[in-house]
Parts: structure tokens; C-alpha cells; sequence
């Protein structure tokens, strides 16, 4: 027999059961929670996680209700008698009948630290800013593996919180993961030209590059010089060791500072 006590679940006999029972203590339907590091509401559970200057009131592994807000940073809880702090622990949250739906044996399996995962479903307090079809990487979760959630990082180094299940995320193949670099790879490419008002490869005549591939031009990879010439897609880059055979594809550069930046630098010729 079970009965719940407070989020807790405690399992006996009927005996040992009623001696909980004679302390207004009912049996209950089993209620599952899962942690979720944010701040607590008045009226949520919360598990003490990291206790900190207690004066022996609560311990690590409490489970106690809030009953105010004390500040930003801290909250009331019943039969406490002192603040707790945010960082002290952890929110519980019922875990509602769609979450716990068995999903395919693939999309359960976890995911380990370092993996590539793709975002199915967002709707989790902690996946606020989280878009369907987001990848993401697994990265070292600071409550354990065993936590109830997992830490994503997304690609451009937005983080978060992710349930471990495969109602929100699954495993990312390998071609979503390169397509999503690319993505990203190609999104701040174009940022990066758009702040000086160009569009992408729009190089100028005096610019600062440097050589990505030296192609068979007489120049070297990591060779930093300033654009003479253009004619189409090809750019001259001058160097002072370097003034003739050195025509370049313009992807085979990189921009250092446009011609619109660059304040007393001797053009080589």
C-alpha cells in the first residue's frame, strides 16, 4: 500500500500505514514530480537542495510549500522561520499523464553529455526562448545525471533545461546537426557584413584581409594584406612581399577591417 505525504510517497503495511494515518495523514493517488531549478510561486513544492545557513530549521532533502515571496531572491515556507533562498532549491512539478505517455524505445533513450539533441516541444518553464526544431547539445547537468532534466546549450550558446523525455527532445541525426551549423554559420556571416552595410563578400578596394587559401597565387594562408584592385568576384591583395600573382576568389579571404575603418595604415603598393 502507498499513500503520498506532501509530494513524498511512503510504502507499508496497513499497520504501519494507520500510525501515519492517525496524524491526519490520508492515502492518496501516488502524484510523480520532476525538479526544476527556477523560482518558486506561493503554494508550490519546493526540495531543499543546497542548503545554506539553516539555524536547523529545514535540511538538505525537504520538502516544503511556499507561502510567500520574501524577495527577488528568496522565499517563505510553511514551518519555516527564516527566508530560503533561491539557490537553495529546486521547484517540484507535477508531472501531468502526457508526459509520462510511453514514446518509441529510440526517442527514450538517453542522451549523454556531448550529444546532439533536437527540440520536438517547447512548452516547459525552463525552455523559455526554445523553438521546435532547435538542436542543441547535452552539456553537464550541475544537479547530476540523475536530475529529472537535462542542460542544453543551444548553437549560438543560448541555454536551458529540457525534460528527459522524448515528448521534448530526441536524438538529433547527424546531417540536422550539420545543417544547423551551417545555418548559424551562414545567419552571422550576414550579421557580420550588415553592421557596415554591405551585403555578404562585398569587398572594397582598400580593405584589411587576411588569405584563407592561397589558391596558386603567390600568397600564403595567413597572409594579412589590404585589397588594390577588383574585378568580379577576384580581389588583388597586396602585401609588402607580395605585388604581383596575387589575385584571389574573394571567398578565399576573409574581411579584418573595412576600408571605411582604417585610419593611418600605409597602403603597400
Amino acid at each position: 500500500m502507498k499513500l503520498t505525504v506532501n509530494g513524498m510517497v511512503f510504502e507499508g503495511t496497513p499497520e504501519e500505514l494507520s500510525k501515519l494515518a492517525e496524524l491526519g495523514v490520508t492515502p492518496t493517488e501516488e502524484v510523480k514530480y520532476r525538479e526544476v531549478k527556477r523560482k518558486a510561486k506561493v503554494g508550490e513544492r519546493i526540495k531543499i537542495v543546497a542548503p545554506f545557513m539553516t539555524k536547523g530549521h529545514y535540511k538538505k532533502g525537504d520538502v516544503l510549500i511556499v507561502t510567500g515571496i520574501y524577495s527577488e531572491r528568496s522565499v517563505n515556507a510553511s514551518g519555516v522561520p527564516i527566508v530560503i533562498r533561491n539557490e537553495e532549491y529546486v521547484v517540484l512539478e507535477p508531472i501531468t499523464e502526457e508526459e509520462t505517455t510511453v514514446v518509441p524505445a529510440e526517442e527514450t533513450s538517453r542522451l549523454k553529455v556531448g550529444e546532439y539533441a533536437k527540440v520536438v516541444k517547447e512548452e516547459y518553464a525552463t525552455m523559455t526562448g526554445f523553438n521546435v526544431d532547435d538542436i542543441v547539445k547535452i552539456v553537464r547537468n550541475p544537479y547530476g545525471e540523475d536530475d529529472e532534466d537535462y542542460k542544453v546549450k543551444r548553437l549560438d550558446g543560448y541555454e536551458g533545461y529540457a525534460l528527459k523525455t522524448g515528448n521534448y527532445l530526441i536524438r538529433a541525426t547527424d546531417e540536422e546537426v550539420e545543417q544547423a551549423k551551417r545555418k548559424l554559420a551562414e545567419a552571422e556571416e550576414s550579421a557580420k557584413w550588415a553592421t557596415i552595410g554591405r551585403e555578404v563578400g562585398e569587398f572594397k578596394v582598400g580593405d584589411v584581409v587576411r588569405v584563407l587559401d592561397r589558391g596558386s597565387s603567390n600568397l600564403s594562408v595567413g597572409d594579412i594584406g589590404i585589397i588594390g584592385q577588383l574585378d568580379g568576384n577576384a580581389v588583388r591583395v597586396n602585401t609588402r612581399q607580395h605585388k604581383a600573382a596575387n589575385w584571389l576568389v574573394n571567398h578565399r579571404v576573409e574581411l579584418i577591417t573595412p576600408v571605411e575603418s582604417v585610419v593611418n595604415l600605409k597602403t603597400a603598393e
